[in-house]
Order: C-alpha cells, then sequence, then structure tokens
C-alpha cells in the first residue's frame, strides 16, 4: 500500500521532554497514537512522525495535540503548548470601525460552501505562497476532515448578487450595542492560529490590507459561482470544541468579519471551547488569553461531552 505523504510508521519524542502522565481524573479518552500531551519540551513539541489521517488529527484534537509541520518534506511535527490560548466566547476586542462594517452589508457571509477555498487562501494568501505551514498534505487532511464533518469554514464574499435561502447572512442582524468604546469586550470572538518558530509561519491573524485588491490577489469566484471570496476562517470541530486553525483576507476586515459571525454561530450552536493554539500580541488584542495547559485538557475534556453539531448555515447574531 502506498504511503500518504508525511506518514512515518514511528514517532520520534525529543531527548529534552518532561515525562508527565495525564491524571485520570481530568477525563480525556484514552489515547491511541501520542504520548501524553503533557509530555512536551519547553517550547510546547511532543512528537515527531505518524500521519495525517482522519484517525490521527481527531486523536490528537481530543488530546490537545495540533500538527505543525516544520518542513514541507519532512515528518509531521506534533504540539502542545504550555499556556495555552483560547478565545472566551463571549469576549471579543470589537473597534467601531468593525462594528461599522459588519453592520455595513458589504459583505455575504456563509459557511461550509467553499471549505477548500478558504484553506487555499490561507495558504496563498498575501505573502504566504511558499512560506506557509499549510503544506499539500496538510490541506489534504483538512479537506478530508471536512468531507467528514470534522473541519468547517466560513466564508466571506464580495459583490454577490441577492440570494434566497443557503447558509449566509445576506444583511447581519445586529447584537452589539451602541455607543460603546473602540476596543471594548463584545459577545463575539476571534478564532485562528498564531506564528510558530518554525521555517514555515503557522498563518497568524495578521493586520489587515488596505485598499483595492492588486492584480495577484483578485478574489476567486467561488464554489456556488457567485461573487468574489475575500476572506474566511476554518477550524477543526468535535463536541463542543472549536479549534481554530488559520483565517485570511485579501480586503480590509474581511477575515475579521468571518470570525465574528464564526463565534457567534459558535455560541449559538452551544460550543463550550475556542482554541487558538498560542497567544501573540494581535491575537491578545483581539481577546485572546493563556491558560495553564493542564485547566485547557480539563475543560477540553468537558467540552468533547457536550452534544453538539455545527449544523449547516450560519445561527445567531453578530
Amino acid at each position: 500500500m502506498a504511503r500518504e505523504p508525511n506518514s512515518f510508521d514511528e514517532l520520534f519524542v525529543p531527548l529534552d521532554i518532561t515525562a508527565q502522565a495525564i491524571s485520570a481524573d481530568i477525563g480525556l479518552p484514552p489515547l491511541r497514537f501520542f504520548p501524553p500531551p503533557t509530555s512536551t519540551t519547553p517550547e510546547g513539541l511532543l512528537c515527531i512522525g505518524g500521519g495525517l489521517s482522519p484517525e490521527w488529527l481527531l486523536d490528537a484534537y481530543r488530546h490537545g495535540i495540533f500538527p505543525w509541520p516544520m518542513w514541507e518534506d519532512e515528518p509531521i511535527a506534533w504540539w502542545s503548548p504550555d499556556p495555552r490560548a483560547i478565545i472566551e466566547l463571549d469576549r471579543l476586542h470589537v473597534s467601531r470601525r468593525l462594528k461599522r462594517t459588519i453592520r455595513s452589508g458589504r459583505f455575504r457571509v456563509t459557511c461550509d460552501q467553499d471549505f477548500a477555498g478558504v484553506i487555499h487562501g490561507c495558504a496563498r494568501s498575501g505573502d504566504r505562497r511558499g512560506n506557509t505551514w499549510l503544506t499539500p498534505a496538510m490541506i489534504a487532511a483538512y479537506c478530508h476532515l471536512h468531507s467528514l464533518g470534522y473541519a468547517h469554514s466560513v466564508e466571506v464574499w464580495l459583490d454577490a448578487p441577492p440570494s434566497i435561502g443557503g447558509n449566509q447572512y445576506l444583511s447581519p442582524p445586529l447584537a452589539l450595542g451602541e455607543g460603546r468604546s473602540e476596543g471594548v469586550l463584545v459577545d463575539s470572538a476571534q478564532s485562528a492560529l498564531t506564528p510558530n518558530p518554525s521555517p514555515k509561519g503557522r498563518g497568524e491573524m495578521g493586520a489587515e490590507g488596505r485598499g483595492k485588491l492588486g492584480a495577484n490577489e483578485r478574489g476567486e469566484l467561488g464554489a456556488n459561482g457567485r461573487g468574489e471570496l475575500v476572506g474566511g476562517t476554518y477550524g477543526v470541530a468535535i463536541g463542543g470544541l472549536f479549534a481554530a486553525e488559520s483565517m485570511f483576507h485579501r480586503v480590509r476586515d474581511a477575515s475579521k468579519v468571518a470570525l465574528a459571525y464564526l463565534v457567534a454561530h459558535l455560541r449559538a450552536r452551544g460550543y463550550q471551547l475556542l482554541d487558538v493554539q498560542q497567544w501573540t500580541p494581535h491575537t491578545g488584542r483581539l481577546g485572546a488569553v493563556e491558560i495553564p495547559r493542564i485547566e485547557y485538557l480539563r475543560r477540553l475534556a468537558v467540552a468533547l461531552k457536550a452534544n453538539v453539531r455545527f449544523g449547516d448555515r450560519l445561527e445567531g447574531a453578530v
């Protein structure tokens, strides 16, 4: 049988790990493939090797572990950092300008209409082309998870014609409150992965670009053939966990709009934990906080038991 890309039969554990078993009272399911997620290097590296099949990926996310390639043609590196960054689902720093953008109806926002377009946008947008952790093998693996119902995307479209029905908002419902000062905590949140120490920087939630789409940044026609895909975000959903992976934009604020809709949806559907993996100054400005890894694992165990489904259309007021 042909070996999948980045697949190795053995796991290699770093020499400088601090071995530490998980207490049974945390309540996580038994590990199938990995060492305990508490046995990492100081940087959070758990092990190297294994594969990117759904079985490996789901076992990883169920134990606070995620893949983060350091080289395209080498074994996958798996991480479990301490502390861990999350965003509470009822807290996000939203600027007054972004509130106006959300209310303006400039963008059409959908879910799961073009997962492949979103993940390729995260890999290629801006200066990420050829310099991203989203290798072809990683893209294929997350697209496979999407086909199985475990990975989901939120898409932001520009200049789309009116449409009736489907999993979209044509005009955003309003629930942000009036007259609040810039940077207050609002009922929505941000999600996406943050940079790493590897040569392939993990898609950071960078500042939004200004201006019109350039010649090399034209938004692609989406899978539904309507409008330009100009931003989005995606992640992995298991039980009440949503592990945000990356986001992208081709016009200003498009990714932030996607995140606002995503979190409104997560709250409406009953999700309990939004994981953004690592804190950076940018995610901190948007509301990310760090918690000890052991606290994250306890909250993860509770979230995994929640009977939650992502659904096929966006819900909740932004």
